[in-house]
């Protein structure tokens, strides 16, 4: 028989990098702690913040499709 060789606990891994905006968004608010201000979960600020972006992209476009094209204003 084969004594059995000790494994050492492993060291924790970091965790993976996140995937999208929304992911480094969540992950930078909370190590932060930029959610403790407003007692709100640091996933729905992401969120929040993804949105507002979203939105400004879409009323930038709007403005320039008012404008024309020329982009003069």
């Amino acid at each position: 028989m084969v004594p059995s060789a000790v494994t050492p606990p492993m060291p924790d891994a970091p965790p993976p990098p996140p995937t999208s905006l929304h992911d480094e968004l969540t992950h930078l608010l909370n190590m932060h702690s930029a959610e403790n201000g407003s007692n709100t979960p640091d996933f729905l600020l992401s969120q929040y913040l993804v949105s507002c972006l979203a939105l400004f992209d879409f009323i930038v476009n709007e403005r320039t499709k008012w404008h024309g094209s020329s982009g003069q204003e």
